[in-house]
């Protein structure tokens, strides 16, 4: 199921002043209140894990927790360029992991190897 959060101010003023389930409905209300809306799959919502990015500099990993604000498009685990990964995790050390797979997986695949 998806549904649309319509949020209103930017960066630490960010807040969610609803929720609505029809695109329709989130378009009629952020022209109404003058806001924007974001659209999102509730099956890709894992509650219980935390959203980090993380980033493969040159074999230093790192692992930032991902407020709301950035990358708010990516609402699965994903590769978001080079070298930078979005991860779902319960700790950065698990999110690092994730993230070492999913290039290695990347790798793999671009040799020809999977």
């Amino acid at each position: 199921m998806k549904v649309y959060v319509l949020e209103q101010g930017w960066y630490s003023d960010r807040r969610v002043i609803g929720v609505v389930e029809t695109k329709e409905e989130a378009e009629k209300i952020s022209k109404t209140l003058d806001c924007e809306y974001a659209e999102f799959d509730t099956k890709a919502i894992n509650t219980n894990r935390l959203r980090f990015i993380v980033t493969d500099y040159w074999g230093e990993w790192e692992a930032d927790y991902a407020e709301d604000w950035r990358f708010p498009e990516y609402t699965e685990t994903a590769i978001i360029y080079s070298d930078c990964y979005c991860v779902f995790a319960n700790s950065a050390e698990q999110a690092i992991k994730i993230a070492q797979d999913m290039k290695a997986e990347e790798s793999a695949r671009k040799a020809g190897i999977v």
